[in-house]
C-alpha cells in the first residue's frame, strides 16, 4: 500500500506501519537481520531482527549499517546510527542518539537526550540518561549510572554501582566503581581510580595515579594527584592538595590551602590546616594539629594532642606529642623528642 500501508493489529485496531523490510538480510553473530526501509520518504535504513527491535511509532530509526537485535528495543525519537549494535535486552528511547562502532548490551538503557559514540560500550544494567556523553572508548557497566550533563570518555570505565552526575568528568584511563559518586564539576582522569563509598564532588580533582577509596570525600577545590592515597573516612576539601605517594587516612582532614605531599602521612583524627605543608617521610596523627604557615618535613612526627602553627618548622627526626604547643618562627631540627604534657611556646 506505499506509503498508506496499513495493517489491522490483534485487536482490531488501524495501525499505520512506518517502515518495512527491503527483503536484504544477512547473518550476525547467529541473528538474521533484515534490511529496513523508511515508508515516509523511501531512506534504506539499518538491520534490524525482528519488528520489536524498532518501534512503527514516532520518530525512532535505525540508520547506515547500524544494527538491533536480540530482544532489544529503539523506540519513542531515539536514533542508532553508522555501525553502532544494540543488542540483548537493551533499550533506547526518549530522544537518545547512539552512533558511530558502539555497543549497548545486556539490560542497558540509554534515554532522555543522552548520547554514547565513538567506540563506547554501554552494557549490563548501566543506565545512561539526561544530557550524558559518553563516547571515547569509555565503557560503563555492571549497575552504573551516569546522568544530569556528565560525560564520560577516553579509556575511563565506570562501573559497580557508582553514579556520575552533575557536570562530572571521568576520562582519560580513569576509573570509578563499586559505590562511589563522582558529581557536581568534580573530574577524575589519568589512571586515578575512585572506589568504595567515596565521594568526589564540586570542583574537586582526582587525577595522575591517585586512589580514593573506602568512605573518604574530597570536595572543595581539592586535588589528589601523584601516587597518593586517600581511604577511610578521610576529608580532603577547600583548596588543599594531596600529591607525590602521600597517604591520608582514618578520619584525618586537611583542608583550606595546606598541602601533603611525598610519602608523608596523615591519619588518625588529625588536621592539617590553613597554609600547613607536611612532607618528607613526615606523619602528623592521633588528635594532632598543623596550622599556619608551618611545615613538618624529613622524619618529624606530630602525635597526640600536639599542634604546631604559626611559621614553625618541624624537621629532622623530631618527635613532637603530649600537649605540646610550637609556633611562631621556631624551629625544632634534629632529634629532638618532646613528650612534655604542657609546653607552651607563644605567638601560635
Amino acid at each position: 500500500m506505499g506509503l498508506s500501508e496499513l495493517l489491522n493489529n490483534a485487536e482490531g485496531n488501524v495501525v499505520t506501519k512506518k517502515y518495512e523490510f527491503t527483503g536484504e538480510t544477512k547473518t550476525y553473530r547467529g541473528h538474521t537481520l533484515h534490511r529496513i526501509k523508511r515508508l515516509s520518504d523511501g531512506i534504506v535504513g539499518g538491520w534490524i531482527e525482528t519488528e520489536d527491535n524498532l518501534s512503527q511509532d514516532d520518530n525512532c530509526f535505525v540508520y547506515d549499517e547500524a544494527m538491533v537485535f536480540g530482544d532489544a528495543k529503539v523506540s519513542m525519537d531515539a536514533e542508532v546510527r553508522h555501525k553502532a549494535r544494540v543488542y540483548d535486552l537493551a533499550n533506547i528511547f526518549d530522544s537518545a542518539r547512539v552512533y558511530n562502532n558502539t555497543e549497548i548490551s545486556g539490560k542497558a538503557k540509554v534515554y532522555g537526550n543522552a548520547k554514547v559514540f565513538d567506540d563506547a560500550i554501554v552494557r549490563d544494567e548501566a543506565r545512561i540518561y539526561d544530557n550524558v556523553k559518553v563516547y571515547g572508548n569509555a565503557k560503563v557497566y555492571d549497575h552504573a549510572k551516569v546522568y544530569d550533563y556528565a560525560e564520560v570518555y577516553d579509556y575511563a570505565e565506570v562501573y559497580g554501582q557508582c553514579r556520575v552526575y552533575g557536570n562530572a568528568k571521568v576520562y582519560s584511563n580513569a576509573v570509578v566503581y563499586e559505590h562511589a559518586f563522582v558529581c557536581d564539576f568534580a573530574k577524575v582522569y589519568g589512571v586515578a581510580h575512585v572506589g568504595g563509598n567515596a565521594q568526589v564532588c564540586n570542583d574537586a580533582i582526582i587525577k595522575s595515579n591517585a586512589r580514593i577509596w573506602d568512605d573518604a570525600i574530597v570536595y572543595g577545590n581539592a586535588e589528589v594527584y601523584g601516587n597518593a592515597e586517600v581511604y577511610d573516612f578521610a576529608k580532603i576539601y577547600d583548596n588543599a592538595k594531596i600529591s607525590g605517594y602521600a597517604q591520608v587516612y582514618g578520619y584525618a582532614q586537611v583542608y583550606h590551602f595546606a598541602q601533603v605531599y611525598d610519602d608523608a602521612e596523615v591519619y588518625h583524627n588529625a588536621q592539617v590546616c590553613q597554609k600547613a605543608e607536611v612532607y618528607g617521610k613526615s606523619k602528623v596523627c592521633d588528635d594532632a594539629i598543623v596550622y599556619g604557615n608551618a611545615k613538618v618535613y624529613d622524619s618529624a612526627e606530630i602525635s597526640l594532642n600536639a599542634k604546631v602553627g604559626g611559621n614553625a618548622q618541624i624537621y629532622g627526626n623530631t618527635k613532637v606529642s603530649g600537649f605540646t604547643r610550637i609556633g611562631g618562627d621556631d624551629q625544632v631540627p634534629g632529634n629532638v623528642k618532646d613528650e612534655s604534657c604542657n609546653t607552651l611556646i607563644p605567638n601560635l
